[in-house]
């Protein structure tokens, strides 16, 4: 929380933010994204300097919102698949799922419009002015969105099983040694069992005796 990402050119970078990784964001190309808060214990809010960024929020919290924040608007949701850009003329809201709110502000941080952008639609926003009218999504973009999103899918699948597959490693080195304590303790019973501890014993304590006697002799 707090930290900030910033992607170079043909470089992304995907966000997990829950451990089943139903919700994350891909951070497009040449972003300046910072992590950061409005709900204890979350990361929730994407400061969003410029670039692009994907999100998939697919299940929340009750009372979590997910919000992307440019320097004069606040894209929200619930539960959708959406993305946000920023330049220095403007900002643009897409949605692909579901439904996104947007609020604009002026430079005084004056609230200037609020608006819904429905699926299939975005809206353009000139800086520190109102939301434009809704926008259809051309055929592109939409297979842009579906593409980042199961790219994103692909990546968080193969770190499963990477994540996997070092956990079973540490499981099998963790049964080894517990399977080796255990031989070693069924050793150590058989041998009490036997008898064979005492008759060691004895046989040290007479070396032990003779030795003193021979000393003695002499």
């Amino acid at each position: 929380m707090g930290d900030s990402i910033r992607t170079a050119r043909r470089s992304k970078a995907d966000v997990l933010l829950d451990e089943e990784s139903n919700n994350f964001i891909r951070i497009e190309e040449q972003t300046l994204v910072i992590l950061n808060s409005t709900y204890p214990g979350e990361i929730n809010r994407f400061d969003l300097s410029h670039g692009k960024i994907y999100a998939n929020i697919e299940k929340t919290k009750a009372g979590l919102t997910y919000e992307v924040s440019t320097p004069s608007a606040v894209a929200g949701v619930r539960g959708t698949g959406w993305s946000g850009e920023s330049s220095d003329k403007g900002d643009e809201v897409a949605t692909y799922e579901g439904s996104v709110f947007v609020k604009t502000f002026g430079k005084m941080k004056e609230l200037i419009s609020e608006i819904t952008v429905p699926q299939g639609f975005k809206t353009m926003i000139a800086r520190f002015g109102a939301a434009g009218a809704l926008i259809d999504l051309t055929v592109q973009e939409m297979q842009r969105w579906r593409q980042a999103k199961q790219d994103a899918s692909k990546r968080i699948k193969s770190r499963h099983k990477r994540q996997g597959n070092k956990k079973n490693k540490m499981d099998k080195i963790s049964k080894t040694k517990e399977d080796t304590l255990d031989n070693l303790n069924k050793i150590k019973d058989a041998i009490k069992e036997s008898g064979l501890d005492k008759i060691a014993d004895h046989r040290g304590g007479c070396g032990g005796a003779g030795g003193a006697g021979g000393a003695g002799g002499g």
